[in-house]
């Protein structure tokens, strides 16, 4: 799947992009998670939008605190 991905990326825009560094989620909300628990930090500010989707401001608050606890 994800050099079908590469492969779309490729064809469609001009990207060569390498297959191992494409992620496949479940959903928007898997790949908020995963995105949160990497690049966030405890006490960082992250910038939302509003409206947005409610889970998104839990997800966002939650994971930094979760996994560096």
């Amino acid at each position: 799947m994800r050099e079908a991905i590469s492969g779309h990326y490729r064809d469609t825009f001009g990207l060569d992009i390498d297959p191992a560094r494409i992620v496949v989620t479940a959903g928007a909300s898997a790949a908020l998670l995963l995105a949160c628990t990497a690049l966030v930090d405890r006490d960082d500010e992250v910038l939302m939008p509003d409206p947005c989707y409610p889970c998104n401001r839990h997800i966002s608050w939650l994971a930094p605190k979760a996994v560096r606890s």
